[in-house]
């Protein structure tokens, strides 16, 4: 039995030293960036009213305020772009969920109609926003461009222009 205390030792150091390892590991891997909020708040916090450098001190505030927001907007338009990289060529298809489709024999017309809602929610050109439409049993499409006000029709291959 004491062999056994004596080998689940020395496997329980075994262990230690290598999570001890691995912890130092870590704490190499890790970097340290910048709290800028925290760097707010200490100057802010070391903002004195009553002291003589008081313009001085109040521009050293407003340009770090600046820089902290010139940051998170130069941030927000690169998460634009790569956004916008991502949707270059890249088109969604929608689909209905109940596809009609006319019995074969049937001489009998009804008038069907769908609804399209587009809601344009980033900044674009007008050659960039569009929108194509058709149904699926023939190859006439609408597209539309709806910042520019224009829409196309493909009826039997011919595009006809129109202009609203």
């Amino acid at each position: 039995t004491n062999g056994i205390i004596q080998s689940i030792g020395m496997k329980l150091n075994e262990v230690d030293q290598d999570f001890g390892q691995k912890i130092q590991g870590l704490d190499q891997a890790m970097r340290k960036t910048d709290n800028k909020c925290k760097d707010l708040e200490d100057r802010i916090a070391k903002f004195d009213i009553n002291g003589s450098d008081q313009l001085i001190k109040i521009e050293e505030f407003g340009k770090t305020l600046q820089n902290l927001i010139n940051e998170k907007a130069k941030e927000k338009e690169e998460k634009k772009l790569q956004h916008l990289q991502l949707l270059i060529n890249k088109f969604p298809l929608i689909t209905a969920a109940n596809q009609f489709k006319k019995p074969v024999n049937c001489n009998v017309f009804s008038l069907y109609y769908f609804e399209l809602k587009l809601k344009l929610e980033e900044e674009f050109t007008s050659e960039q926003k569009s929108l194509a439409f058709g149904l699926d049993n023939n190859s006439d499409t609408i597209k539309m461009w709806p910042l520019s006000s224009i829409i196309r029709y493909q009826m039997q291959g011919e595009i006809i222009p129109q202009v609203c």
